[in-house]
């Protein structure tokens, strides 16, 4: 995954801290609309590249452009803020994805002896999407498939 950082001239950072409590309502739409700009252009770029310079037809479905999108403007655990270009899963084909995926899973099982009773990377990695850490210490496990499950801290 690419990531790009732009820093604002220091003149609009003081422009904007002049909003004061409007800040919060303002800048998310100010990132919303500055990423559509960076999100036409990505697609526009994507539409270039795909299917074009191969040997064969391209066989491309418009797919992968389609799915770009451009997520909500919000504040990070740092107190900046956020607006990210991305691909939105998942796609359309999301049923072979997800069926290779299960058929991976089911074959690192059938792989082992007994229940699994100590971490295996592998599974960790082929089944869990991310772990988010809460403020008030609880975990919430987010797998592939979308699902997830919280854990709360023992005190």
């Amino acid at each position: 995954m690419a990531r790009a950082d732009a820093f604002l001239p220091e003149d609009f950072i003081l422009q904007l801290s002049r909003l004061e409590e409007r800040t919060d309502e303002i800048v998310p739409k100010v990132l919303a609309a500055g990423g559509e700009v960076v999100l036409d252009a990505v697609r526009t770029r994507l539409r270039a590249v795909i299917g074009s310079g191969t040997k064969k037809p391209s066989r491309s479905t418009g797919e992968l452009v389609d799915a770009l999108g451009l997520a909500p403007a919000r504040l990070n655990r740092y107190g900046d803020w956020d607006a990210k270009v991305g691909f939105d899963e998942p796609r359309k084909g999301k049923g072979d994805s997800k069926r290779a995926n299960i058929k991976h899973f089911l074959k690192v099982l059938k792989r082992q002896e007994n229940l699994i009773d100590e971490f295996d990377e592998e599974l960790w990695y082929i089944t869990v999407d991310r772990v988010e850490v809460h403020a008030d210490k609880r975990l919430s496990f987010i797998f592939r498939d979308g699902a997830a499950v919280e854990v709360a801290s023992e005190k």
